[in-house]
């Protein structure tokens, strides 16, 4: 009897020890394959340096490897949430001038621009992975003209001026192109391609018909409309990313050549007709785009306020005086934005923010800015749109 008791102890301590053994055998060739959070893991990745491989491939597309240090314009602003920095309240920090390190200061921090360098960065060959492969067209007047040719300029980007109706037929002949002829901006580093398209307005009526050496035809807007994004496809890029409308310049010209055609008295503000014929075609002309180019992002470039003439009557012996009065900048301004809103398309409000600038400084005649106003103004804030826009309305 107490040789069995004795016995089943030292079975219980036996099993006992097993038990212990066990366990300490599993936490060593175990428990330690797993590493607690607590202790830093040490990675074998060198740090990130700065390498662009670029290669051309068909189809107008560059692949490209990059390995660069994030930097707030890449990396931080592309990971917030859509907005537009235009829209926050902001201004340009002019001083007694326009100067070289202008730019536009958003007052919401979370909101910043990504472009106000991007010239320099361009020409630098910085890594801008925002800009690769990406189209934007113009679809306006000849302030888009000088905005293309100073854009490209600037850029160190290539030019091409083409014929109406296809971008592969370059314009070759000792003649000067006509202004209203569309030209093509490539740049070879990024692969971006910027077009201008020019129409006269909304014009119905062929007000232009006794100029067709300076002014082509066709005249009416809805045919060079259709004649431009014809004229697109043969660049073979498929949708563009972002297409700016600014056409308020030839309305201006248009309603002012049609009131003196009628005698009518000049005044200095549209009238409800006219302002509800300019809200009607913009609003045909956004639903065309919108059908033709189903994953573009539109936005209406604000128009600028030009220079006025003085306001003096003599009668019948000075020429017209209120073509292009603030008043009636303002009203093509404000239908636009209202059209804008309502279509759910976009406004770069670069009107009223240049609107109180010395004009001799960012113009450099009555109508068109100048090329340092370009440069530091439109050519930023068109890029601002491109960078932060992918196709199919996804917006950085």
């Amino acid at each position: 009897m107490f040789i069995s008791s004795l016995r089943a102890k030292w079975t219980l301590v036996l099993v006992a020890n097993l038990i212990v053994i066990g366990g300490i055998i599993c936490y060593w060739f175990g428990g330690l394959s797993v590493i607690p959070d607590s202790i830093p893991q040490i990675s074998e990745t060198p740090p990130p340096q700065e390498n662009i491989q670029i290669t051309q491939q068909p189809s107008h597309t560059v692949t490209v490897t990059v390995q660069v240090t994030p930097t707030s314009s890449s990396t931080e602003l592309t990971s917030i949430k859509h907005c537009d920095p235009y829209q926050e309240p902001g201004y340009f920090d002019i001083t007694d001038k326009v100067h070289s390190n202008m730019k536009y200061i958003s007052l919401n921090p979370s909101c910043q621009p990504m472009a106000s360098n991007i010239v320099n960065r361009i020409k630098e060959k910085d890594s801008i992975p925002e800009l690769l492969n990406k189209t934007m067209i113009f679809i306006g007047d000849s302030v888009d003209r000088f905005h293309i040719d100073r854009l490209c300029s600037s850029t160190l980007s290539n030019e091409f001026k083409t014929y109406q109706d296809d971008h592969n037929h370059i314009w070759n002949t000792t003649d000067k192109v006509p202004n209203s002829f569309p030209r093509v901006c490539n740049n070879d580093i990024y692969n971006f391609t910027v077009v201008n398209y020019f129409i006269y307005g909304f014009d119905l009526q062929g007000v232009w018909a006794d100029r067709k050496k300076v002014f082509p035809e066709p005249f009416k807007w809805r045919d060079r409309v259709d004649l431009s994004l014809n004229a697109y496809q043969t660049l073979n890029r498929g949708d563009p990313h972002v297409a700016f409308i600014g056409i308020s310049l030839w309305e201006l010209a248009r309603f002012d050549i049609l009131s003196k055609l009628a005698n009518d008295t000049e005044v200095i503000s549209f009238n409800e007709t006219q302002l509800n014929e300019y809200r009607d075609n913009l609003v045909e002309l956004i639903t065309t785009l919108r059908q033709r180019m189903p994953q573009t992002r539109l936005v209406f470039r604000e128009s600028h306020f030009p220079k006025s003439n003085p306001n003096r009557f003599d009668g019948d012996k000075l020429p017209r005086t209120y073509r292009f009065s603030a008043q009636k900048v303002s009203q093509l301004n404000r239908i636009a934005s209202e059209v804008m809103t309502k279509m759910k398309a976009e406004y770069w409000p670069v009107g009223e923010l240049t609107q109180n600038m010395p004009k001799e400084q960012i113009l450099q005649d009555i109508v068109h800015p100048s090329g340092t106003a370009l440069e530091l103004i439109w050519v930023p804030g068109v890029f601002e749109y491109l960078m932060r826009t992918t196709l199919n309305y996804q917006v950085l």
